[in-house]
């Protein structure tokens, strides 16, 4: 057992490295220039260069990348949001709270759906068809 969890974490890895590299290329390939979408239509051309030269964004593509997928490996870095202008890591630590919980009660949900619904097919299983009429008599007559 200890092996296959084992091989399942490292198949992680790759999972990964495919998603960022995916998503950081679709990220690079959409149409407009980061820059004027978020200083907005008003910015001045050298505002928006100053805006890609911060973020590094006047760099070429797999330079980008390699710097993006490096610090991710070796600081655990994920850069700085364009957004609120924080490491990104400090904004999924600030929002990991929610997140946990979302989950925490989702799963929760899922798991009493789930025996609700396999208590009722055990029910249909093994009761007689006047056993069925009987228990849901009762139930409209509680009402």
């Amino acid at each position: 057992m200890l092996k296959y969890i084992c091989k399942r974490i490292l198949l992680i890895l790759p999972t990964l490295f495919a998603v960022v590299i995916i998503v950081f290329s679709i990220m690079s390939i959409i149409p407009g220039n980061p820059g004027r979408m978020e200083l907005g239509l008003t910015a001045t051309q050298e505002e928006v260069d100053m805006f890609n030269k911060q973020f590094g964004l006047n760099r070429p593509f797999f330079v980008r990348m390699y710097d993006y997928v490096t610090g991710i490996i070796t600081r655990f870095d994920f850069g700085i949001s364009y957004r609120g202008r924080e490491p990104v890591m400090q904004a999924i630590i600030h929002k990991l709270p929610v997140t946990l919980t979302v989950a925490v009660f989702s799963v929760a949900g899922a798991l009493l759906l789930a025996k609700g619904k396999a208590g009722r097919r055990r029910l249909l299983d093994e009761a007689s068809f006047s056993e069925l009429w009987i228990s849901a008599w009762k139930c409209r007559c509680r009402r």
